[in-house]
């Protein structure tokens, strides 16, 4: 189950937060799918409310296109590496064989393959939490901080 949360800006944020806006938008209706346009709806008439937000927001998504495409070069290069390391350890079998057996010895098997360090933050959220669920949070903000966007996730350990 996943939980979206918008916050535009700090005066959007402020309306957003009375409770008579809330209701006059529908906003506390209970249903947490998005996939009916009200996000895309309010993010447009928040965009129409002023010429330069439109401005301000195409300029962050082309920041973000750009470092995507950065980060895209990166693992091409990380790819290229790997490839050169997997044919290395193809050529020296006994290599790849004692590479195999450390990353074993430190992998964690009651994770379901989900690794240590995962695990131990599932733990440590999980009894901060004193629960079986926590949440995730993800957030994208323009440079002079007028525009923050914040994806929040529940996790839950089935």
């Amino acid at each position: 189950m996943a939980a979206f949360t918008l916050v535009a800006s700090p005066t959007f944020f402020l309306a957003a937060a009375i409770p008579a806006a809330a209701q006059e938008n529908d906003w506390d209706s209970g249903d947490s799918s998005m996939s009916d346009g009200r996000l895309r709806d309010l993010l447009r008439d928040w965009v129409q409310d002023r010429a330069d937000r439109r401005d301000m927001l195409m300029d962050l998504v082309q920041e973000r296109r750009d470092q995507r495409d950065e980060l895209m070069d990166l693992m091409q290069e990380r790819s290229d590496r790997r490839g050169e390391v997997g044919d290395f350890l193809r050529d020296h079998p006994w290599l790849r064989e004692r590479l195999r057996e450390r990353a074993a010895s430190r992998w964690n098997d009651e994770d379901d393959g989900g690794g240590m360090v995962r695990g131990r933050l599932r733990e440590r959220l999980a009894e901060r939490m004193s629960g079986d669920c926590y949440f995730l949070t993800r957030s994208l903000r323009n440079q002079d901080g007028s525009l923050l966007v914040l994806v929040r996730r529940r996790v839950c350990r089935d």
